[in-house]
């Protein structure tokens, strides 16, 4: 099996499983993506992690919420190994096929392929009763001049909002809803998800506002894909509010980004962040894996 390391007006093959020069016993460097949150890290090796190691790149997470980290070369195992450092391992969808029989953890994301191309924001999962915590995606494919990756912050937008839709949204849920996905079921048989079989994928009630289980910080926890309504708000009213929300969640002062190459390693803490790629013409090829979340919930009164 080759890995792909992007050269300027090509691409370069290399073994996977070749170690990368720098490691986690060098001091790193890192820089931050934006002002809010987000932060590059150089000078790691993360095919083979320690404890300690682990529990230093929890703690950048928690803090930044994504954290890059370039010139990586990872092997499937080194891949899934990292990810676990974060948490029970996901399948790599609750409806669509991992990589093969033998890596059904890893899901390819695939800017040719029908289900690859979302340039839209999401989260993951989160139209499931535990959505995905942490993301652990490898860059293995970018057209010439990379791929754009970007985030938002539901904590950077929660923040933001002015105090009298902080009380509106005290104890609001909202519905997630993906229906289309059925039809992947259809297509492929049964999924697995957190011990579940699932044969059809039902609407799930989340809070609009989410504490986050390990910071205690709170959330806007929406996604424009999958929020479908508001749980006790009346259908045009509810609309209304939550194409403000989305609005306002969207918005570039609540957002980073990277220019991603080959060998890219992100970690993403979608507890409190929200994902999408913008690609120059090419091919675009992502592996993901995730672990999984508890079920959301909404601060208690005091946090608010």
């Amino acid at each position: 099996m080759l890995n792909q390391i992007h050269s300027p007006g090509k691409l370069v093959r290399v073994p996977v499983g070749r170690t990368p020069v720098s490691a986690l016993g060098v001091a790193p460097s890192w820089k931050p993506l934006s002002d809010r949150f987000g932060v590059e890290v150089r000078g790691l090796n993360l095919a083979n992690v320690t404890d300690e190691d682990s529990s230093s790149l929890r703690g950048l997470l928690l803090r930044h919420g994504v954290v890059a980290v370039p010139d990586q070369i990872l092997d499937p195992d080194q891949h899934i190994a990292l990810a676990a450092r974060f948490g029970r391992v996901t399948p790599s969808s609750a409806v669509i096929p991992g990589l093969n029989r033998a890596y059904p953890q890893i899901k390819v994301i695939d800017s040719r392929r029908w289900d690859g191309g979302l340039d839209a924001w999401h989260s993951v999962m989160q139209y499931m009763p535990e959505p995905a915590a942490v993301l652990v995606l490898y860059l293995r494919v970018a057209p010439p001049g990379g791929t754009t990756l970007r985030w938002l912050s539901r904590e950077s937008a929660y923040d933001a909002l002015d105090p009298d839709l902080k009380a509106r949204l005290r104890g609001v849920r909202g519905v997630h809803h993906a229906p289309a996905l059925d039809e992947y079921l259809r297509a492929f048989g049964p999924g697995r998800w957190n011990g579940r079989t699932i044969t059809r994928v039902d609407p799930v009630e989340h809070p609009v506002v989410r504490v986050h289980p390990e910071t205690g910080r709170l959330g806007l926890f929406i996604d424009p894909w999958s929020t479908q309504a508001l749980v006790g708000v009346p259908a045009a009213q509810g609309r209304r509010l939550l194409e403000r929300l989305v609005d306002h969640l969207t918005s570039p002062e609540h957002e980073a980004s990277y220019p991603a190459e080959p060998g890219t390693v992100v970690l993403v803490d979608m507890r409190s962040t929200l994902m999408r790629a913008t690609d120059a013409p090419g091919p675009r090829i992502l592996h993901r894996v995730g672990v999984y979340d508890v079920r959301p919930a909404e601060p208690v009164d005091d946090r608010w």
